[in-house]
């Protein structure tokens, strides 16, 4: 596969882009002290003739980040938010210098020396430098890949996961939205937004299709979940992983949100290829503002609006015509039973139908001019009725600077998706919709608790409280009639559903009746009783396509109804230790409590899956980097702990005599065998010959000691190897814990070693080539077991069931060369092979 940084879906967008104005303030602010995994900036500062200059002043412009120079001239700064930044050293006696334009990155090291002028007088001028950074820096000891958001912003995409597709090992769905490194599945990545994780703990990823279809359906944080115009710096961590960044079996996607600067700033453009019938309505609003608020306090505010009048239906689709009701056309009296004279007969109206998708032209030569004319209806071209979608993604944030350089950061991240579906046209409980969004608001806090000029103490908090909804079901009739084809696309609104989360909560007591097997309208969103109440479509071909409609007296009209809420508290804390200038310890942990509510089945059939489970994920690790300039050694020790709380069922046969292995058979909560006689007998009487007894065992808890290391060292002057490796864990997706196929799961466990060389032809181009082996130990997978059943001889049956399972190996070879033109161009080349083999 062969990557080149580009367009990556030209038929979807051919797009007028109007920018509205830049507002009066300018272009979008620079990222200055955007919070999250920070970088680290270090050097020497010397005069003319190269003497280290000792106790000048060394400090970030703007900023309270600032240090002194120890004996040797030697300085560092570390925790110093990812962004470009200008740097400035002084000292009595010199001209002071100022670095122009560096440029910090996440979790790396920047050497830049600054050379002062000796001058015998005292000036006020400063010698300004611009800044050359290296396309790649030096310390870089595992693949990971960075997209400056200043620099997407300049590319033709409106997704963060659009240009992150761009990078070598990794390789995006048809729709852009879901991401796979270097093999894995697409839920083996973790995401951290504002240095916390934010992933559910119902991924849902894997879609297992068994008898009852997916395990879980829900809506779930990823990268796109912050804005274009909100984010200052994305990368994603292809190679080992360190220490510090764990749950993740692919690879690590790390985002920081802009924050404000010193001076006002905004933008406003609006786009759209909402021209006419050939096109799907595409229009886009992007905006932000930030500035200053009181002296070190400043404020974010960013994100964009969505709307597409209809879904992309592919090729072709105009020579598949969709009609839509355009009025009544005439009343038919018709037998309840024909050819009966006193039967009861019925009202039927029959509707006058045009078509919406399509090409009128096919009956303009009708000889009937309502048809030809197509009731004066207009053609939509390829839009497709009712299947209007609309994004929303907000991004906020306030942060405070105090001190020499601690800080304090709130910030808040909203994502809400929206979307019709099409249904039937002769069928309203067809007519429906889903919502979903992500809610992630954070605290963080940095505190310099020690500092000199070579050693500093800093202690980083991270508190997190993170929401995720997400439901599918029918439509009211006032919201299906709003939402049918609303102005620009856009779903301003929240869709109203006929049976919502207060009509029908996922609460203890609904699982309970699916545990129970209790036939009771609480199985259901609709009232089974009464299932015969919601005949709301004709039982006659009434359709345009002279169809029966999709209900039967027996099985009801169809559809699904699906609720997936979660709530997390997230807390991450890191002890950060500059033990002296060549040790850099961490040490620290998180703590994920999760709250799960879930519920996916049939409206009309009581065969449900609810469950509500609040599980648990906590980790702890240590790390030290030594970074000995030319050569960088980084190794540690990560602890993964997790407990599901899930029961699981076992039947026990009293009447078999002393129990055997054979007779505890694995079975789900909701399984109900009471009553469940032997083969070729009648009914079992509990209370005479004694009924299997229904035994509950609570999953254990699963922990994990991986090891961690990195290494990154110079063989020439512009080469420069690294080696990493690492054991990946992932705690498993509670949905599938939580299935009724679901077992004891334990984490998903890769080791992955890399080797990588990176060679620079100059300062202005890069070549780097990485080689790696990812073994896949434990993968979550179905298989299927020979079990026995007590209820019936202990006869054997064979059961489908998640487990985990060795899952192969993954070989691959990923390449990338960059090539900087002036400080007007970059150019990126990718390319990526890769072998995957599975068992």
């Amino acid at each position: 596969m062969t990557q080149v940084a580009g367009r990556t879906d030209p038929v979807r967008r051919v797009i007028l882009t109007a920018v509205i104005t830049a507002a009066a303030w300018g272009v979008v602010s620079v990222p200055l002290l955007a919070q999250g995994t920070n970088g680290k900036i270090e050097g020497r500062v010397r005069d003319q003739t190269g003497t280290p200059i000792a106790s000048a002043q060394v400090f970030v412009v703007n900023t309270t980040f600032s240090t002194i120079t120890d004996a040797d001239g030697f300085y560092f700064i570390n925790n110093v938010p990812v962004g470009t930044i200008d740097l400035q050293a002084s000292f009595i006696g010199y001209r002071p210098a100022r670095i122009e334009g560096i440029k910090i990155l996440s979790g790396q090291t920047l050497t830049q020396d600054v050379t002062l002028e000796a001058t015998p007088f005292e000036v006020e001028e400063i010698t300004v430098i611009a800044a050359v950074n290296p396309l790649v820096p030096r310390d870089e000891v595992t693949t990971k890949q960075r997209v400056d958001g200043d620099y997407a912003q300049q590319l033709p995409i409106d997704r963060v996961s659009q240009v992150l597709a761009l990078q070598p090992g990794v390789v995006a769905s048809a729709d852009g939205g879901t991401l796979y490194i270097r093999g894995g599945r697409a839920d083996e990545a973790v995401l951290y937004i504002d240095g916390v994780p934010a992933q559910s703990g119902s991924r849902n990823a894997i879609q297992f299709q068994g008898s009852s279809g997916r395990s879980n359906f829900g809506f779930n944080p990823n990268v796109n979940t912050v804005s274009t115009v909100g984010f200052a710096e994305a990368s994603i961590t292809t190679g080992a992983a360190a220490a510090e960044f764990g749950n993740s079996q692919a690879g690590v996607i790390a985002v920081q949100t802009r924050s404000g600067g010193r001076s006002w700033t905004g933008s406003l453009s609006y786009e759209t290829n909402d021209f006419g019938s050939a096109s799907y309505g595409l229009n886009r609003i992007t905006g932000s503002l930030s500035g200053p608020i009181f002296n070190n306090l400043t404020f974010f505010l960013g994100g964009d609006l969505e709307g597409q009048q209809a879904r992309q239906e592919g090729k072709g689709v105009i020579d598949y015509p969709i009609s839509v009701q355009a009025g009544r056309d005439t009343v038919l009296v018709v037998p309840d039973s024909p050819g009966d004279p006193l039967s009861d007969t019925s009202t039927v109206e029959i509707q006058k139908w045009a078509i919406y998708l399509g090409n009128c032209d096919h009956f303009a030569a009708s000889s009937n001019p309502d048809i030809a004319s197509n009731y004066g209806f207009e053609c939509q071209g390829v839009r497709a009725p009712a299947t209007t979608r609309s994004g929303m993604r907000l991004n906020a944030n306030v942060n405070w600077s105090y001190g020499t350089g601690s800080r304090l950061r709130l910030s808040a991240v909203f994502n809400q998706d929206q979307r019709r579906n099409i249904g039937s046209p002769s069928n309203p409980i067809q007519a429906v919709g889903q919502t979903g969004s992500n809610a992630i608001y954070t605290l963080n806090w940095t505190q310099n608790l020690t500092r000199s000029a070579e050693r500093a103490l800093a202690l980083e908090v991270g508190l997190s409280y993170q929401e995720d909804r997400f439901i599918r079901s029918a439509l009211t009739r006032a919201s299906e009639r709003e939402s049918y084809a609303p102005f620009g696309g856009f779903l301003l609104d929240q869709l109203d559903y006929v049976f919502d989360r207060d009509q029908f909560p996922v609460d203890r007591q609904l699982v309970a009746n699916i545990r129970d097997d209790s036939l009771n309208s609480r199985q259901s969103p609709y009232r089974l009783e009464d299932e015969l109440g919601y005949a709301t479509i004709s039982r006659y071909r009434t359709n345009p396509y002279g169809l029966l409609s999709l209900w039967t007296e027996s099985g009801g009209p169809a559809g699904t109804h699906r609720v997936n809420d979660e709530n997390r508290w997230v807390a991450r804390s890191t002890l950060d230790w500059q033990a002296d200038r060549f040790n850099r310890i961490k040490l620290g942990g998180e703590f994920t409590r999760y709250d799960i509510h879930s519920f996916n089945g049939s409206m009309f059939v009581p065969n449900g899956r609810a469950y509500i489970e609040k599980p648990v994920r906590w980790s702890g690790f240590f790390q030290n980097r030594l970074d000995l300039g030319d050569v960088v050694v980084e190794g540690g020790l990560r602890y993964d702990y997790y407990r599901s709380g899930a029961e699981r069922t076992f039947l026990l046969d009293l009447t078999q005599g002393s129990p055997t292995i054979n007779q505890y058979v694995f079975l789900p909560k909701s399984t109900d065998y009471r009553g469940t006689a032997p083969v070729g007998e009648g009914p079992a009487d509990c209370s005479a010959t004694g009924c299997p007894l229904t035994v509950f065992r609570t999953d254990q808890s699963h922990d994990y000691l991986s090891p961690h290391i990195q290494v990154a060292f110079p063989v020439t002057r512009t080469t420069n190897f690294r080696l990493s490796y690492a054991h990946q864990v992932q705690v498993p997706d509670f949905g599938l814990i939580y299935d009724f196929r679901g077992t004891d799961l334990d984490f998903g466990r890769t080791i992955v070693f890399e080797f990588g060389m990176r060679h620079s032809f100059s300062a202005d181009a890069v070549l780097d080539i990485s080689a790696y082996n990812k073994d896949n130990l434990s993968n979550t997978s179905e298989r299927i077991f020979t079990l026995f059943d007590p209820a019936a001889n202990n006869l054997p049956i064979s059961q489908l069931l998640i487990t985990n399972a060795d899952f192969g190996n993954v070989k691959g070879i990923d390449l990338r060369y960059d090539r900087r033109f002036g400080n007007l161009f970059n150019g990126t080349l990718a390319y990526t092979f890769e072998d995957a083999k599975s068992t």
